[in-house]
């Protein structure tokens, strides 16, 4: 018997640097093609800290966790460690103690999904490492650089990803050599700048001084200054007194101490302050001090508390954990202000857009429906998660007391009930969405029922049922008839609006600009919910902007502005003008079935107060700008229940009319725009290929699609992953009849699919199946790629039949 096999793909990563530099760059299914997406800062993002999270489980690489590029489908357990704050981040560090670490493809993606930088490690530690800290120092052909800083850049350039951390924890040779390591730092900082743009960082970890000596200052002194200078930044160590912090920030300056980055262990290891499931109390604690702050091993919680137990107790961590003593939130959150949400910019166009993946799940869906039943694992995925993931989030707050207060929002924000959480019962796309439940009558007796975080039993029926109302039934049925409980005319009869934040965003739009949302829910109860987007009138300087791209290309001259802004009226008056909404309404009247609903709207000429302001002054332009800064759930008390947000979407073509009228439709503006017409993109052909890297494999191959996020990979009809890069990595392996899978699994890569419908009568049948004097045989399969458009359409490609050749 035969089956195709899904092949592992390991990350690359080097244990030394001669390695490293004989490497040839043949990895292409680890290329990361999911571009940085943007998030622009506040109003004071010159001085306003930055936070970047280190990743440190168990020295990088685990089996089961980012190893395979592919993903696991399955997945022996289903557990794994995921990102739960990467709404509060500017960066994520992959540290790992091999020489050079690049950070594997599953957490590229991830990471610039959600719009955050992705760095990789270059680490010499311990006496047997120093052969490799002296390579450092090499010259490049040209004389003015460094031979390793440009194969480093090299590998950033290749796999896609956004700096360094430099951990130089051995010696050099003497002082010489290293005060001449600051060369080297310069350099390699100019090298990557230059490459890849001037968001690239190389970070210096605060070990190696420059009387080369190993001594760990936990400070920004006059030992560590000169590595600042010629670093991006100077990451402390963790040993570090509030005190000792507070005089490096005097030190750093108001500008420099950005780049100042206070390393904060959550195990605490070797540390006064408070750490562990108190980490919070401490990041509260250094947020006035004002330097920048890496928070390093969250996954604390997942190693030591359990696997099992890793959502609950991360949620917890991140967003929710109050002190047992003094009930004070003490949660990462409460410390950190959440970043905008990631939009995709171009040229072209502007998208925002979420299925609310955390990149694993228990079921794999397609459109809404399951395409695969057993627990699988996939980082590269993952996408945004709300800014705001718990109605009493600090920041959250602070917005709905702002709504209050201008009338916009007409109950007070403590009166009523509402959660949202993730929820893997269901997914649109990927394995979880976003499970939203509301009760703003703040008292209702079915509270256990509406909160719930089981699946609702029955989504077609809409009868009446005899049960009693007192039953905790989790039917539709049950929870349509709690509706109408006797006391429900007189509180619907009261007007009022609820608001939930989910997303604080920056999409600029011009003036007369049209702009789509597009919205797909799942409702379990009737009754009126909203997305309301929300936004205000700015004026900015547009300056010219020939910038790199996210990967060293140039992109057309274009108009861009400041990268600044504030949800919060915290700009100068003459800056900031009156707030605009929009409501996309999803209330509907069907129940249980997934609907995708797309509004456009347009933006109006801007007020009179604002093209006052535009005068031109000097020798810059002043512009208006409307710029989305919230997209809320609104809802009024006519809904109480439950509702499932699969995915949403904001879009903008940057075309101008006249070059709408003359261009062929895009791919977006048919995926997005007009969602019921299918995007024109499909894999119409594919082939197999021959692997340099595994010579017993083969490569299912199709052409490269830019404006494909991923695609969905199927073998006679069969789900079997998900492709980040244009090609799958397959082995076709031959088993006995008496083989389990638990034996074929064994030899290696999990089976993926076994062939049992066509490939298994091919191949064990004589007449059907070809063979040759060494007994291999050739079978037929059908292989079918479907397009994930970058929007979240799914176009499906063609199936075409390839032959497989199984070597005993």
């Amino acid at each position: 018997m035969a089956s195709i096999s899904s092949e592992s793909i390991d990350c690359r990563y080097f244990e030394d640097l001669k390695s490293m530099l004989e490497w040839s760059g043949s990895d292409r299914l680890q290329q990361s093609r999911s571009p940085l997406r943007r998030r622009h800062r506040f109003a004071n993002s010159l001085t306003e800290s930055k936070f970047m999270i280190a990743h440190d489980y168990c020295g990088g690489y685990k089996h089961l966790e980012d190893r395979n590029a592919q993903g696991y489908f399955p997945h022996p357990t289903g557990y794994a460690f995921w990102v739960r704050g990467f709404s509060l981040a500017d960066t994520y560090l992959y540290f790992s103690h091999s020489r050079v670490a690049i950070p594997p493809i599953s957490w590229t993606n991830a990471c610039h999904k959600s719009g955050v930088k992705c760095l990789g490690t270059l680490i010499c530690e311990w006496e047997e490492s120093v052969p490799d800290a002296r390579l450092l120092l090499t010259k490049n052909e040209s004389g003015v650089g460094y031979l390793y800083a440009d194969a480093l850049t090299n590998l950033a350039v290749y796999f896609r990803f956004d700096g360094y951390l430099i951990n130089m924890e051995t010696v050099m040779d003497d002082a010489k050599q290293a005060t001449e390591l600051l060369d080297f730092v310069a350099y390699f900082k100019y090298a990557m700048h230059r490459a890849l743009g001037p968001e690239t960082q190389v970070i210096w970890y605060d070990s190696l001084t420059t009387y080369n000596q190993l001594d760990y200052q936990n400070c920004l002194n006059k030992t560590t200054y000169p590595w600042i200078l010629a670093s991006d930044g100077l990451f402390t160590n963790y040993s570090w007194t509030f005190d000792q912090t507070a005089e490096s920030a005097r030190q750093a300056g108001p500008m420099l101490k950005r780049s100042l980055w206070t390393g904060v262990d959550v195990w605490g290891r070797n540390v006064t302050y408070d750490h562990k499931w108190n980490i919070g109390k401490t990041l509260r604690k250094l947020a006035p001090i004002g330097t920048s702050v890496v928070m390093f091993a969250p996954v604390w919680d997942y190693e030591e508390l359990g696997e099992a137990n890793f959502e609950k107790n991360d949620h917890e961590l991140w967003f929710t954990r109050r002190d047992p003593d003094s009930n004070e939130d003490v949660s990462i959150s409460r410390a950190i202000r959440p970043l905008p949400a990631p939009v995709l910019d171009t040229p072209d166009l502007q998208l925002f857009y979420t299925s609310f993946s955390t990149g694993h799940g228990s079921s794999f869906f397609v459109n809404g429906k399951s395409e695969y039943d057993k627990v699988w694992v996939h980082r590269s995925i993952q996408t945004a998660l709300p800014s705001y993931m718990t109605s009493s989030s600090f920041y959250a707050q602070q917005y709905l007391q702002k709504l209050y207060a201008a009338g916009v929002m007409t109950v007070a924000p403590d009166s009523y009930k509402y959660s949202w959480t993730i929820s893997y019962d269901y997914g649109f796309y990927g394995g979880s969405c976003m499970k939203f439940t509301f009760d703003p009558y703040n008292r209702s007796p079915y509270h256990d029922i509406l909160f719930s975080n089981s699946r609702p039993a029955v989504f077609e029926s809409t009868e009446v049922l005899s049960t009693s109302p007192t039953h905790k039934s989790n039917s539709i049925a049950i929870q349509n008839r709690l509706l109408r409980r006797p006391s429900s005319m007189q509180q619907i009869a009261v007007d009022g609006v609820f608001i939930a934040p989910l997303f604080l965003i920056d999409f600029c739009l011009e003036a007369r600009e049209m702009f789509s949302i597009d919205v797909t829910f799942l409702k379990v109860h009737k009754g009126d919910v909203r997305v309301r987007l929300s936004g205000n009138w700015i004026v900015e300087y547009e300056r010219p902007d020939d910038s790199l791209n996210d990967y060293g290309g140039v992109f057309e001259s274009q108009s861009v502005v400041s990268p600044c802004f504030d949800e919060l009226p915290t700009d100068p008056a003459k800056n900031v003008f009156d707030a605009l909404s929009f409501d996309a309404d999803i209330s509907g009247s069907v129940l249980g079935t997934w609907v995708r609903k797309s509004v456009s709207f347009q933006i109006e000429e801007p007020p009179q107060s604002v093209v006052a302001a535009c005068t031109v002054r000097s020798r810059r332009k002043l512009v208006p700008r409307f710029r989305i800064n919230h997209i809320d759930m609104s809802c009024s008390k006519n809904f109480t229940g439950t509702l499932y947000l699969g995915a949403l979407s904001l879009y903008n073509s940057r075309r101008s009319k006249e070059q709408e009228a003359t261009a062929t439709p895009s791919v977006m503006q048919a995926e997005v725009i007009t969602p019921s017409i299918p995007a024109p993109v499909r894999v119409t052909s594919v082939s197999l290929v021959d692997n340099p890297d595994k010579p017993k494999s083969k490569t299912i191959a199709w052409a490269n699609d830019d404006n494909a996020a991923e695609w969905l990979v199927y073998i006679d009809g069969v789900f079997v992953g998900v492709a980040t890069n244009s090609g799958w990595l397959v082995s076709v392996k031959k088993h006995d009849k008496s083989d389990s899978d638990e034996d074929k699994e064994a030899e290696g890569a999990p089976v993926i699919h076994e062939l049992i419908t066509k490939t298994t009568a091919v191949a064990d049948d004589d007449d059907a199946a070809s063979s040759d004097s060494s007994g291999s045989s050739v079978f037929v399969a059908l292989v079918r790629i479907d397009v994930v458009g970058l929007g979240g359409s799914i176009v499906k490609g063609v199936e075409l039949p390839l032959e497989f050749e199984c070597t005993p």
